[in-house]
C-alpha cells in the first residue's frame, strides 16, 4: 500500500513544514537625560545573537532608530543639537539632530532630511535608517549634545536597534520522536502488508 518513495515524499513535507516565521526584536543601545549643559559619549548596540542569547537566526532587515529632543524649555527660545556618529563600515550616515522651541519643542529634524517616524511600538520614534552591510553585528555609536540657546529642564536622546529576523529552524525532540515512530509504523504496516 505505502511504497518506499511515498514514505520519504512524506516525511519531506513534514519537514518541509517546520519552517520559521519572520519576527521583530529591537534593542535599546543607549539612552541620555541630563541637564541643559549637554553630553556626549559612545554606545554599544547589541549583535542580534547577544539580544537573543541563542545563535543560528537569519536576518532579514536591520535598521536603526535615533533622535534627541528636549523637555520644559526655562530660558526660552531654545536651540538643542546631537550629532550621532555611527561606526564606519554598517553604511550608515553621520546625522545632526536639531530641536527647537520655547516652553515646549517642536519635531526634532534631521540635518540628512529624514523623515520623523512617531512610535509604533515595539520601534520607537525618531529617524530611521537602514543597516545596509555588516547586519548582525555588534556597533558603536557616538554622540555629543548641545544646548545652544537658552535652557531646558532635560536634554534626552537615544538610539534602538530594530532586527527583522527567521529564528533558526530547531524542532522540539518531541516531534522528531512522533515523526519517526510515524514513519517506522507506516513502514512495518507496509512490510506486514507485503509479506
Amino acid at each position: 500500500m505505502f511504497s518506499m518513495k511515498s514514505l520519504l515524499l512524506a516525511s519531506a513535507f513534514v519537514a518541509s513544514s517546520m519552517v520559521a516565521s519572520a519576527t521583530t526584536v529591537t534593542s535599546v543601545c543607549g539612552s541620555f537625560s541630563n541637564p541643559s549643559t549637554g553630553s556626549s559619549g559612545t554606545w554599544s548596540c547589541n549583535s542580534l545573537t547577544t539580544i537573543l542569547g541563542i545563535p543560528g537566526a537569519t536576518v532579514n532587515s536591520e535598521k536603526i532608530v535615533y533622535v534627541s529632543d528636549y523637555s520644559n524649555g526655562i530660558s526660552t527660545p531654545v536651540s538643542e543639537t546631537t550629532t550621532f556618529v555611527f561606526q564606519s563600515g554598517f553604511g550608515l550616515v553621520n546625522d545632526l539632530v536639531t530641536t527647537s522651541g520655547t516652553g515646549n519643542s517642536n519635531t526634532p529634524v534631521s540635518f540628512l532630511g529624514w523623515t520623523y517616524n512617531a512610535t509604533a511600538a515595539p520601534v520607537l520614534a525618531g529617524f530611521y535608517q537602514n543597516v545596509t552591510s555588516g547586519q548582525g553585528n555588534a556597533f558603536n555609536i557616538t554622540y555629543n549634545n548641545v544646548v545652544g540657546t537658552g535652557s531646558v529642564l532635560a536634554a534626552t536622546g537615544y538610539v534602538q536597534v530594530v532586527y527583522d529576523y527567521s529564528p533558526a529552524v530547531a524542532p522540539e525532540p518531541a516531534s522528531f520522536a512522533m515523526i519517526g515512530g510515524g514513519l517506522l509504523a507506516l513502514a512495518a504496516f507496509a512490510r506486514k502488508r507485503n509479506a
